[in-house]
């Protein structure tokens, strides 16, 4: 008996899966977590396995996780870095998409999961020791090292050998960093020396065809989250189509919300959930590629805990994005977890062309007008211009296209300026005899910036800014940055350059351009000639390979002149620096006169996709 005592107390203790050492040693803090206390894998049953197959006694050696948003797969893969340091030490590195994103995520989520696990504090020294070994991009512990990069530093990539790799949201990684290569590769290579090395690669997709992350996972065995109907037993994925409700699209509300069963047809309610995630199993839907090294996850916000985001809240995201191509890319991307797939196909300009109307030229058509805005776009020898009329719903009519001649740089060049400003200080008069002035101009300053930025300084960023487009930005417009430059060798205080998404808004535009008048975001068009409609649709989507051999997107001209086109855009962005997209209703009527019916649209009117306004920055 004492013997075996004796052997019993030599035996090592048997190491932990993760989702075990999760729930026995991991404990969440309130600065981190909405539900502080210890990790419980039971309240997101379906991260169970994705977790133990990082763990040391799997053979799995690279999980894919494609996802939505309010999931918590960030949070297993901090329970990985526990893991590790606690019971499995080993080197390891963490790949977050830029260095100020790895510095946010080391002080709000890494440090505070050591500073709150009594099982971890032990072995790692103290942050504000002056030469620590627990730094905001280094964590030594016993038998190992943790290292943080930023996928934007080849440096943080190629510093030294780890057997195990966490890249997060590789989607957002740069696809050529410093011209050695791409990152994801970058860093496996730090795994090629261990035998047993694990890597987790996790992200949210982006846009099909340049997604990182679809295609890694398309290469597994593609795994989806299977659960019980709580009526007929049958298993099933949950699937965005399946989810039934009614909308209040006044008060922005969803009610009788409700989950139709795949295979009985019954309504399953969303209080349901947790018994229906508790008994669920992860089925692989693409067999033939079996690797038991190599396995893929998908996972939509659907699956999202009772508590966390709801059915209800996907519905409201979802009507809200209606019309809206930018959310609309926000919730296909975030919410269901799927890459977003441009609507690159260019309209035909004859059809635009036979669509016409008799409105006159430089004039305002209707009262539903209640702003204006131009964009303008600068070429060597002229000005292109385009004034665009805007109405409740983003309907929008076409008020003046114009060409000013002469060039904007060198001797003379005042002249083509003074017609910009001439431009600037015109009014509209509407058919109830209210004059617009242009509310918000955008005027392009990729190309002559130093005689852009002269002509914008003279006017409020309120009603003139100068613009540059950027491809691969995800926001219509985004935050200001201050500028460095001068005016007759005289610097132009407060001078801030606006960066807009081109490639998103051309994609709007394509769309808004096939719609049937009245919808929301319709296109009018005066009598234009047909080089307008071509320069209109002068470009179109393409999906191409750059240098490196990676597919990427692409806008290419299908004709030679694209101003109109580049001129509408910009005054899109100027209409959302105005405030269009965040208008309500109420915004609405006090622009066209009608606050004193807010509240209440008329039978027939477009609908805005709208949220709480606030001031623009």
């Amino acid at each position: 008996m004492l013997i075996n005592g004796f052997l019993d107390g030599l035996r090592p203790d048997p190491i932990l899966s993760v989702s075990e050492w999760a729930d026995n040693h991991r404990l969440l803090d309130s600065k981190s977590s909405a539900m502080p206390g210890p990790y419980r894998t039971s309240v997101t049953p379906f991260l169970k396995e994705i977790m133990d197959n990082l763990g040391e006694y799997s053979d799995v050696e690279e999980v894919i996780v494609m996802k939505g948003a309010q999931l918590g797969v960030t949070e297993a893969g901090l329970n990985w870095i526990g893991y590790t340091i606690d019971v499995s030490p080993c080197p390891m590195l963490f790949v977050e998409p830029t260095k100020e994103v790895v510095e946010l995520v080391s002080k709000t989520r890494i440090q505070p999961m050591l500073e709150s696990s009594p099982s971890l504090v032990q072995k790692i020294g103290p942050a504000k020791s002056r030469d620590s070994s627990n730094t905001l991009t280094k964590k030594e512990f016993p038998g190992g090292v943790l290292r943080l990069a930023g996928a934007n530093s080849a440096a943080g990539l190629r510093n030294m050998p780890v057997k195990r790799l966490m890249l997060d949201e590789v989607d957002a990684y740069p696809i050529d960093l410093d011209e050695e290569g791409n990152p994801i590769d970058l860093a496996k290579k730090r795994t090629s020396t261990f035998a047993k090395r694990k890597i987790f690669i996790l992200s949210t997709p982006t846009g099909k065809g340049t997604s990182v992350i679809e295609p890694m996972f398309e290469s597994t065995d593609q795994r989806y989250y299977h659960i019980p109907c709580p009526h007929c037993g049958t298993y099933q994925r949950l699937k965005w189509e399946n989810l039934c409700y009614e909308y209040n699209s006044k008060a922005k509300i969803a009610t009788d919300v409700y989950y139709r069963c795949d295979h009985c047809g019954d309504s399953i309610l969303e209080k349901e959930k947790t018994k229906m995630l508790a008994a669920g199993q992860w089925i692989p839907e693409a067999p033939e590629n079996q690797n038991r090294k190599r396995v893929g996850y998908h996972l939509n916000s659907m699956y999202s805990p009772l508590g966390w985001k709801s059915w209800e809240d996907l519905a409201v995201e979802f009507e809200e994005a209606q019309g809206d191509i930018p959310k609309t890319k926000t919730f296909v991307n975030t919410s269901l977890g799927l890459t977003y797939e441009e609507s690159g196909d260019k309209p035909e300009w004859e059809s635009l062309y036979s669509r016409r109307e008799d409105y006159p030229v430089n004039r305002i058509p209707t009262d539903e007008i209640v702003f204006l805005t131009a964009g303008v776009d600068i070429q060597k020898d002229r000005i292109e211009l385009e004034i665009v009329g805007w109405c409740r719903g983003k309907i929008s009519y076409s008020i003046d296209f114009r060409v000013l001649t002469g060039y904007v740089s060198g001797d003379g060049s005042s002249k083509v300026w003074q017609k910009l400003d001439a431009v600037l200080n015109e009014t509209w008069e509407t058919p109830n005899k209210n004059r617009l002035p242009i509310r918000m101009m955008c005027v392009d300053s990729g190309n002559w910036a130093s005689e852009v930025y002269s002509f914008c300084g003279k006017y409020p960023q309120s009603r003139v800014v100068p613009i540059k487009g950027r491809d691969n930005q995800s926001t219509i417009v985004s935050a200001p940055k201050a500028v460095n430059v001068s005016r007759k060798n005289k610097s132009i205080d407060g001078m801030k350059v606006w960066h807009v998404g081109v490639s998103m808004l051309k994609a709007e535009l394509y769309g808004w351009l096939r719609l049937e008048h009245g919808m929301p975001g319709s296109c009018h068009f005066p009598q234009y000639d047909e080089n307008y409609f071509k320069g209109l649709t002068a470009e179109e989507l393409i999906l191409t390979k750059n240098k490196n051999g990676h597919t990427v997107e692409r806008w290419v001209k299908k004709f030679k002149r694209n101003e109109p086109l580049d001129a509408r855009i910009y005054a899109r962005a100027a209409a959302h620096m105005v405030g269009m997209d965040s208008f309500t209703d109420r915004h609405w009527d006090i622009l066209s006169g009608k606050a004193a019916v807010s509240g209440s649209s008329k039978k027939g009117a477009a609908k805005s996709n709208s949220k709480r306004k606030s001031n623009f920055w």
